[in-house]
């Protein structure tokens, strides 16, 4: 009879463990699962800052470059030119003296050229200075320039 008691309590001690040890490896693997969940957000929120901030610093670079590019006498006069004339083409002939020049210095330098593309108001191209396509209409594709484009 003692001997018969000592297995009810040995099974009931067994099955405890074996609850308590279920039981732990429910929580952990939840546990875990959440932490590698915060591990992978915190991976993916800090990616995401960081191409934010990259995106941001362009944006600065790009604004300086088209500042710069704004204040070419070049520029001005091919922009005058054509609010006088709507010439599209002795426009792009003023801007790509300028442009060949810079651009072989450039290239002389760091064996890079620059892509640069100046447009209208009305969302046409005017120049880039990497190809002799010009008078496009860029509306459709370049959302950005018609919201710059359009008067206030």
């Amino acid at each position: 009879m003692k001997k018969h008691i000592w297995i009810k309590i040995l099974i009931s001690v067994i099955a405890i463990v074996a609850i308590i040890l279920v039981a732990q490896a429910v929580v952990s693997s939840v546990y875990f699962t959440k932490l590698q969940n915060s591990f992978t957000d915190g991976d993916i929120n800090s990616q995401m800052t960081k191409y934010e901030n990259m995106l941001e610093k362009e944006q600065e670079n790009l604004l300086s470059l088209a500042s710069l590019n704004s204040s070419f006498d070049c520029t001005k006069q091919a922009y005058k030119h054509y609010q006088e004339t709507q010439n599209i083409e002795e426009c792009a002939k003023i801007f790509k003296q300028k442009y060949n020049e810079i651009n072989k210095t450039l290239n002389n330098n760091t064996d890079k050229t620059i892509k640069t593309h100046f447009h209208l108001p009305s969302v046409k191209s005017l120049f880039r200075s990497w190809s002799d396509k010009r008078g496009d209409d860029l509306s459709k594709f370049r959302l950005t320039i018609q919201k710059v484009g359009l008067p206030t």
